[in-house]
């Protein structure tokens, strides 16, 4: 197991939520522990998801990218 980390930008949180194939396949090849968000990140993601209204229950979203922040 490889213990590189690799810091993720929103944009592809997002396509990971989107399901975007290519992106899903990157994340299923790393572990938990080598994927970083760092908290900008964070915050751009659950507003931008927030505010679009895809997502009414934050606590949920922060819970699922909080798990990965750095």
């Amino acid at each position: 197991m490889s213990h590189q980390k690799y810091l993720f930008d929103t944009n592809l949180f997002i396509e990971r939520f989107r399901r975007t194939p290519k992106v899903v396949r990157l994340f299923d090849e790393l572990s938990s522990f080598q994927v970083t968000l760092s908290v900008v990140s964070y915050l751009e993601f659950v507003r931008g998801e927030v505010s679009a209204g895809r997502v009414k229950d934050t606590k949920t979203m922060a819970d699922t990218v909080g798990n990965f922040m750095i």
